[in-house]
C-alpha cells in the first residue's frame, strides 16, 4: 500500500507544471475517494447494484420525474 504522500507524488507527477491549484485539488480530492471505495469493497461493504437502481427509481418518482 502506498503512503499518502506517495499517492499525492504520482498525482502530481501527472499534471503539467502550470496546472491551477483548483485543479491540483481536486484531483488529490478524487484521488482519495477512489482509494477510499476500494478499500471499502476489499472489506465487502458494497451495496448491490439493483439496490441501487431501486433507491434511484423511487427518488425519481418521488421528486416528480
Amino acid at each position: 500500500m502506498k503512503s499518502a504522500k506517495q499517492e499525492t507524488l504520482e498525482v502530481l507527477e501527472q499534471l503539467p507544471d502550470d496546472a491551477p491549484l483548483d485543479e491540483i485539488a481536486w484531483r488529490l480530492h478524487l484521488r482519495a475517494k477512489v482509494l477510499h471505495s476500494r478499500d471499502q469493497a476489499e472489506r465487502g461493504e458494497l451495496i448491490p447494484n439493483d439496490e441501487v437502481m431501486e433507491d434511484l427509481r423511487r427518488w425519481q418518482q418521488s421528486s416528480g420525474r
